[in-house]
């Protein structure tokens, strides 16, 4: 039977029709009360259930928290020790690059010096050169002047021969003369004692005198050009002795004319000699400056070899050195990541800014240190406000911004208002070098993920909605 739409389960519905006791009715409150205690069982079952598993996950995300923190450690510990790997291989690297940069100099000076060296090398046997060409030229002129002077020498001792047969011949001649004259003396003396022995007779015989002096006058005519022959024989004879003076003088000029040719002929001999002599030493110089030129040459190659095989080893040094700091840069990014400091508003200028909406539009108000209280100002005025304040004080500005509680704000225009109001912030104004490795706003630390709604800022440092 159907009561009003609902099924009769009682035993004794009939007996309920008729007369209504007090224990059906319990047994329905009964009913209830048991189907309530089940449902409620099974919903703190089930919320049992929700909470071990909230439970396993919290503990599973504590696990991994744990893990991340000791993995982090190790991280940091990792990228500390390699740090100071990297720091203690740039200061073994710092002395060998300061090293080979000065063994470079010292090498590039002893090339200047070979250089130099190889170009006076170059000048003096130029030098030498020249003054071989001279040498041999005046060796070639010298032996010109020899050869002149053996010819004139030979056409002196030419002339002196044939002076020697002219004086033979005169000698010869003086010889024969002195002879004659030997027998006109002879004859004088002869004649002289047939005088003698005249007069004696001319004494005696004066009385025969007036008959032989027909005869005595041809005698004495006779004697008369016997004595001017003599005296003629006498004067050539003196004429060939001043002759045989001034033939001994012209042989005692030619005697020492021929010694001096002899001695400039010794001495031409002699210059020769040194000439040669020195044309020998310097063919030994320059033979020996070749040799030292092709000694230099090659210590010159060897040393520009070294010097390009230094320059590589630089050049490995340098790019491992650019490696090196690379990696150093990449890791001290990663060490300032990880040890950065907290932002803080400890001896900062802090600029206060409060955010709300208002009747469908945002309101704006700011307090600077020196200010009593907040201002309204136009998002355009602050915003040039905050960039001459942070051209001032690039280091020590703080953005502190808050949201009332009642401020209307949704997340997202809290989350854009305080975004741009951070990039006037000292914290946020110098990023890390790296932005792929950067964590995001929502992920940084000194930036909470969620800035909740209708919570004001309490200044413990964040500068964001919390």
């Amino acid at each position: 039977m159907i009561d009003q739409g609902f099924i009769d389960l009682r035993i004794r519905r009939q007996e309920g029709q008729v007369n209504e006791s007090f224990w059906p009715s319990f047994t329905d409150i009964m009913t209830v009360i048991m189907m309530i205690f089940l449902i409620a069982m099974v919903v703190l079952l089930v919320r049992n259930l929700e909470l071990v598993k909230q439970l396993r996950a919290t503990m599973e995300a504590e696990r991994q928290a744990m893990a991340l923190a000791q993995a982090t450690g190790k991280e940091k510990d990792n990228l500390a020790h390699r740090l100071q790997t990297a720091q203690t291989e740039l200061s073994q690297l710092r002395p060998e690059r300061l090293q080979l940069q000065a063994q470079v100099g010292e090498l590039q000076e002893q090339a200047r010096l070979e250089a130099d060296k190889l170009t006076l090398a170059h000048q003096r046997i130029s030098e030498l050169e020249e003054r071989k060409l001279q040498l041999e030229q005046q060796s070639s002129s010298q032996q010109q002047q020899l050869q002149q002077s053996q010819s004139q020498l030979k056409q002196t001792q030419d002339e002196l021969g044939r002076e020697q047969t002219e004086r033979e011949r005169l000698a010869q001649r003086a010889s024969a003369q002195e002879r004659q004259l030997e027998e006109a003396r002879l004859a004088a003396d002869i004649s002289t004692q047939q005088i003698r022995a005249l007069e004696e007779r001319l004494t005696q015989a004066e009385t025969q005198l007036e008959a032989a002096q027909a005869e005595q006058q041809q005698t004495l005519a006779l004697q008369q050009q016997t004595l001017a022959q003599l005296r003629q024989t006498q004067a050539e004879q003196e004429q060939q002795s001043e002759e045989l003076r001034a033939l001994g003088s012209e042989k005692e000029r030619l005697s020492q004319l021929t010694l001096a040719q002899r001695q400039q002929l010794q001495e031409a001999s002699d210059a020769a000699s040194s000439q040669t002599q020195q044309l020998a030493q310097l063919s030994e110089d320059n033979t020996s400056l070749r040799q030292e030129l092709v000694r230099l040459r090659r210590q010159k190659a060897d040393q520009e070899q070294e010097l390009s095989q230094m320059r590589g080893q630089i050049s490995v040094t340098d790019k491992r050195l650019a490696d090196l700091q690379g990696n150093f840069a990449s890791l001290q990014v990663k060490y300032d990541k990880l040890i950065k400091p907290a932002r803080t508003a400890a001896n900062k200028h802090v600029v206060e800014i409060r955010y709300t909406k208002r009747g469908g539009g945002h309101h704006i108000e700011y307090r600077e240190p020196e200010h009593p209280g907040f201002r309204g100002i136009a998002r355009g005025a602050l915003e040039a406000r905050l960039a001459q304040l942070q051209k001032q004080m690039p280091d020590s500005l703080y953005i502190k911004v808050i949201f009332p509680d009642s401020g209307g704000l949704s997340h997202n225009e809290a989350w854009r208002f305080t975004a741009a109001m951070h990039k006037y912030d000292y914290y946020y104004s110098n990023p890390p070098p790296d932005p792929q490795d950067q964590a995001s706003p929502e992920q940084t630390p000194a930036e909470p993920a969620e800035p909740p709604q209708n919570r004001e800022e309490t200044g413990n440092g964040t500068g964001a909605a919390r």
